[in-house]
């Protein structure tokens, strides 16, 4: 199915069930690196990379932490690309 209109949004706020999506990543055992990809561009930030401006990729690590956090299992060992000592490579390659 051809995607007819695209619009940048926010992990918390599109399609996808992205708590959902942790905990599948749980269930199977997942341990790899997580990453956030394609972001709004927020006020003040130009468009020269769009998709990957720094306040709305912080957001976006911001709400993977928190789906971390309050999933009710057990935390599986994801590290977040971009985050400082969470095990993952400060840039994605």
């Amino acid at each position: 199915m051809a995607v007819l209109r695209f619009r940048e949004t926010f992990h918390d706020n599109g399609k996808t069930d992205m708590a959902a999506c942790i905990r599948a990543y749980r269930e199977i055992g997942f341990t790899g690196p997580a990453r956030p990809d394609h972001v709004p561009t927020l006020e003040g930030e130009s468009n020269e990379l769009a998709g990957y401006h720094m306040m709305g990729r912080l957001f976006a690590v911001g709400s993977m932490r928190g789906l971390l956090a309050n999933i009710s299992q057990p935390h599986p060992h994801i590290a977040v690309v971009g985050v400082p000592g969470s095990g993952a490579p400060e840039v994605a390659a």
